[in-house]
């Protein structure tokens, strides 16, 4: 069975699931584009607009900016970290990783930009 819940304390996050509690200490730094992807970017003009289409994508399969909505998309750059390892660094020596979002009205793809384990940016495409 899958998590029931995670709490971030900015070190580790503790998970509590069905078989137990379990604590996470290799997290990816997220910064807050967490806010980009759910359309709260502040600063340019063009960076609001990308945000809000980012927030449109996740609204499209299901996920809004509530708690289970940042969780699918925590889990989702989770996932995407835990590939780091297995991607080559581009031209600009940050590793992209083509991945996948879930929501209750389906998925897409996800494309995120790192710098080691620290997240630069993520976009979202129809897959």
């Amino acid at each position: 069975m899958g998590e029931l819940a995670v709490a971030y304390t900015g070190v580790y996050a503790v998970g509590i699931t069905a078989e137990g509690i379990q604590l996470y200490n290799d997290l990816p730094l997220l910064g807050d584009k967490i806010e980009y992807l759910f359309g709260n970017a502040t600063g340019t003009l063009h960076s609001i607009q990308r945000s809000l289409s980012m927030e449109a994508a996740l609204n499209r399969i299901g996920l809004f900016d509530d708690p289970e909505g940042r969780m699918e998309v925590y889990k989702a750059l989770y996932r995407a970290y835990s590939l780091l390892g297995n991607v080559e660094a581009n031209a600009e020596g940050q590793n992209v990783v083509e991945s996948m979002v879930w929501g209750p009205y389906g998925y897409m793809g996800m494309k995120s930009f790192w710098e080691g384990g620290k997240l630069i940016t993520a976009w979202f495409f129809e897959h």
